[in-house]
């Protein structure tokens, strides 16, 4: 099947600092951005793919999963 979730960059200013900042989009549009790790974001896309996560959970098991 098509996959559903990406992940995603974007420069972020945090606290006067430029960093970037990687999330998870579905179907194209930004859900949320959680880590300075592409790996994560990148396995986080992977896992709700997997198990074809509805968008409404997705956020709350990406919480869950990988934000220490």
């Amino acid at each position: 099947g098509i996959s559903m979730y990406t992940s995603f960059s974007t420069d972020a200013e945090i606290g006067g600092r430029r960093l970037t900042v990687y999330g998870i989009a579905y179907n194209g549009e930004a859900l949320i951005c959680f880590t300075e790790d592409r790996q994560a974001a990148e396995e986080a896309a992977s896992l709700l793919n997997e198990n074809s996560v509805e968008p409404c959970h997705a956020m709350e098991i990406v919480e869950d999963s990988f934000i220490r």
